[in-house]
C-alpha cells in the first residue's frame, strides 16, 4: 500500500505549435537623419521534446525543450542613403518547467488541465538579447486516444525585460507571449 501511494508515471513526447503573439515589439527609433523600424515579419513555429512525471492526485511535472525562431524585420530610412530592408531570425530555446493539474471528469478519456511554472530561455542575435526567465500559465484539454495523449492548449508567458543591448536602437522582444500548442505523449 505505501509503495502504491508514491508510484510515479513517466511519459515523453513532442510539443508543437505556433506563437499567437509576435516575437518582437513594433518599435520605431528616430535618429538625426534616419528612422529605423523593427517588427516581426511572420508568426513563429514552436517544436520540441517533452517529458512528464506523474504523481498521485492528478498532479504532474512537465519539462519541455522548445525551439522557437523569432523573426525580425528591420526597415531603415536614411535621408542620405535611402531605404534599406532586412530580416533575420533569432533562434531561441525555451525551457518551461510546469506543475500540471488535471481535473477529474465524468468522461474518462478527456480531462481539462491547468499548468504553471517558471520558464527559461536562451538565444540571441541580430542585436537582440531576449530575457532569460519568465513565468508561464497554461490551460487546455488532454484526451487519450488509444495509447497516445493529445493535449491542445494555450500558454501565456510573461518574460522579464530583455537584457540591455549595447546599441541605442535595439529590437525588443514581446514580454507577453501567447502560444497555441499541441502535445503528443506516450
Amino acid at each position: 500500500m505505501p509503495t502504491a501511494a508514491f508510484a510515479q508515471h513517466f511519459s515523453f513526447g513532442v510539443v508543437a505549435g505556433a506563437g499567437v503573439t509576435d516575437g518582437f515589439q513594433d518599435q520605431t527609433f528616430r535618429g538625426v537623419d534616419t528612422v529605423t523600424h523593427f517588427s516581426s515579419d511572420s508568426k513563429d513555429f514552436i517544436v520540441g521534446p517533452m517529458a512528464e512525471v506523474g504523481f498521485p492526485l492528478n498532479v504532474s511535472v512537465e519539462l519541455d525543450a522548445l525551439y522557437r525562431p523569432l523573426h525580425l524585420a528591420n526597415s531603415t530610412l536614411s535621408a542620405s542613403l535611402g531605404t534599406f530592408n532586412s530580416s533575420t531570425t533569432v533562434g531561441t530555446w525555451e525551457f518551461p518547467l510546469l506543475l500540471k493539474y488535471r481535473f477529474p471528469t465524468l468522461i474518462p478519456w478527456a480531462k481539462p488541465l491547468l499548468e504553471v511554472g517558471p520558464s527559461f530561455r536562451g538565444g540571441s542575435g541580430a542585436d537582440a538579447a531576449p530575457s532569460s526567465h519568465g513565468i508561464t500559465l497554461g490551460a487546455g484539454l488532454e484526451a487519450k486516444i488509444i495509447k497516445v495523449k493529445v493535449a491542445p492548449q494555450l500558454r501565456f508567458t510573461r518574460w522579464g525585460a530583455d537584457n540591455p543591448a549595447k546599441i541605442f536602437a535595439a529590437p525588443r522582444t514581446n514580454v507577453n507571449q501567447v502560444e497555441f500548442l499541441v502535445g503528443f505523449s506516450f
